[in-house]
């Protein structure tokens, strides 16, 4: 959650860095890692819910390229500069946009005004950013000690336990752990909010609130299932392979149901 792990002021630190780790590793340049990555037939994402899949005959070569994309991911100071300035220039369109704003609306009714969830990027935060503030963000937030790695596929567990050793074993975090658990909401008072979209030929309606049930309550599965049953279907990646895949979380931000 990047309004719990950025420093206030910095928001927008994570979206830099996301689109950083498009430029390769510190050995790997943007074209010779993507040539690596090609070489193997392997598909591959460095974000905080960092992921790989890949045949299995080419497992240790993709799990070693993950690594040093996560760990040592190269962050150069021309690209961010055109990183940031992209960003600055698409933030007030965003920020405009009817789809924004009834996300923002519906979170400002629903959350209380200090919750970290209401803050957001703006064109003055992320200008006021330097290449020193991703580099924090980076060692802030990728920790061994918040990653929880699950292989799937037709591999032993015994060799899928070396492949990871030998490639995430020397990763080391420095530091006091960031929070990651939002803090609790009271349950949400009745609201109406309207929000108008001149581009749309039908109106999308959306009901939501904030109840007491939190994720270790043995109603929370059930909840998530009616969700999902009654709402869209989700748009969260589940990386699952039938030959081999790697998915980890860096950084869980335990979200409170609503």
């Amino acid at each position: 959650m990047p309004g719990l792990e950025a420093p206030p002021g910095q928001e927008g630190v994570d979206e830099v860095l996301e689109r950083l780790f498009r430029y390769g590793t510190t050995s790997l340049d943007r074209l010779s890692f993507r040539q690596a990555l090609d070489e193997v037939g392997a598909q591959e994402w460095a974000t905080t819910d960092f992921a790989v899949r890949v045949l299995h005959d080419h497992f240790a070569s993709a799990v070693a390229l993950l690594a040093d994309h996560v760990i040592h991911p190269r962050l150069p100071e021309q690209d961010f500069r055109t990183v940031r300035a992209q960003l600055v220039a698409e933030l007030p369109g965003r920020l405009e946009s009817p789809e924004y704003l009834a996300k923002r609306s519906l979170e400002a009714a629903l959350l209380p005004a200090v919750d970290a969830a209401l803050r957001q990027p703006t064109p003055s935060t992320v200008e006021s950013l330097g290449l020193d503030d991703v580099r924090a963000y980076h060692r802030r937030v990728f920790r061994p000690d918040l990653t929880t790695i699950v292989v799937i596929g037709r591999i032993a567990p015994e060799e899928a336990r070396a492949v990871i050793e030998r490639s995430f074993g020397a990763w080391t975090a420095g530091g006091p752990k960031p929070e990651t658990d939002l803090p609790p909401v009271p349950p949400s008072g009745r609201a109406r909010l309207e929000v108008p979209d001149a581009t749309r030929v039908q109106d999308d309606v959306r009901l939501a609130e904030t109840i007491g049930v939190t994720r270790s309550s043995p109603d929370y599965y059930a909840l998530d299932l009616g969700n999902h049953v009654l709402a869209a279907p989700s748009t969260r990646r589940a990386s699952t392979a039938t030959c081999g895949s790697v998915a980890a979380s860096s950084i869980t931000s335990a979200r409170r149901s609503r």
